[in-house]
């Protein structure tokens, strides 16, 4: 099983993996099992956020088929097919999709009958953007790449896209000749949180990178923290990398880390920690026993 779409249900625990066959855990990642689905890599997933245990499944061949038991038998239904680009809502069967009309005019539907009937909104204030359903009946987060290509903007809207405000901007997402910037939006079960993802890979580290995720609260109101992540390719030859460092506070002229000590492997001696800054070195932590450091940002 290589990593696919990753799938998550509503039900703590379980995460479906779409390879060449839709696979499932239900123990958090720890063993995966192949479903009852059919084995075709052009078929598409979707799962409904207060609907545990429904998979709905598209296949070219089969037509539209759905679980009610986390995958262990589907059953044919007689719907049209659902395309790529439609967003699963919260209710079996709730769709959000993005269409244009012959003029190139943008529209959002929203269906609760998997796209038989549907309301139309009409969006003149946005271009092509990708979509999230948010955790309450009538949630929709939309996120949109500026035209030059170097900023996503992320939107919210309460009344099932009838009107919507913006959230957060996240600036210089750019993509270099020796290392690439992705962006990736997260919308949690919990009403009003939600995640921002940059990650970073670099063809120096051997394709390895880096992630930060940012944390919100309260509709982008309160950004509680953000979360580091270092990734090196075969990161298993290396010395052990921190996972989990964590910013718990920024004043503008300085920051303050927080992390846990890293599970060493057999023979490795913890002697420090090594802060970066970009990619060069900024600051080496000596261990003392004390995992919360501050230090103060050199312009």
């Amino acid at each position: 099983m290589n990593v696919g779409d990753i799938i998550p249900d509503c039900t703590p625990g379980i995460v479906y993996n779409h390879d060449d066959k839709l696979y499932r855990t239900m123990d958090y990642g720890r063993t995966w099992d192949p479903t009852n689905s059919t084995t075709n890599l052009m078929n598409g997933y979707w799962v409904f956020k207060n609907e545990p245990g429904t998979v709905l499944e598209r296949n070219p061949d089969e037509g539209m088929r759905i679980s009610y038991d986390y995958g262990e038998t589907f059953e044919i239904v007689n719907i049209p097919f659902i395309d790529s680009y439609s967003v699963a809502g919260l209710h079996s069967g709730e769709f959000f999709n993005l269409s244009y009309t012959d003029d190139w005019e943008l529209y959002l539907t929203h269906s609760l009958d998997f796209n038989q009937t549907a309301d139309t909104t009409y969006l003149p204030q946005f271009n092509h953007f990708e979509m999230t359903a948010g955790a309450t009946d009538g949630e929709l987060y939309i996120h949109q790449r500026s035209y030059d290509m170097t900023s996503y903007t992320v939107f919210f809207s309460s009344d099932y896209g009838h009107t919507f405000r913006p959230l957060i901007t996240v600036d210089s997402i750019t993509e270099g000749m020796l290392s690439s910037r992705y962006w990736e939006f997260a919308a949690d079960r919990e009403p009003g949180v939600f995640y921002s993802i940059t990650r970073e890979a670099s063809m120096l580290l051997d394709y390895g990178g880096k992630m930060w995720v940012d944390y919100y609260r309260a509709y982008g109101d309160t950004l509680v923290t953000t979360y580091f992540h270092h990734f090196t390719h075969e990161w298993f030859n290396h010395h052990t990398p921190v996972m989990d460092c964590e910013i718990v506070d920024c004043d503008g002229t300085s920051v303050t880390l927080r992390w846990s000590e890293p599970q060493l492997k057999p023979g490795e001696e913890l002697i420090g920690y090594q802060v970066y800054k970009g990619g060069s070195a900024h600051q080496s932590i000596i261990d003392n026993g004390n995992r919360i450091h501050r230090y103060f940002i050199r312009q």
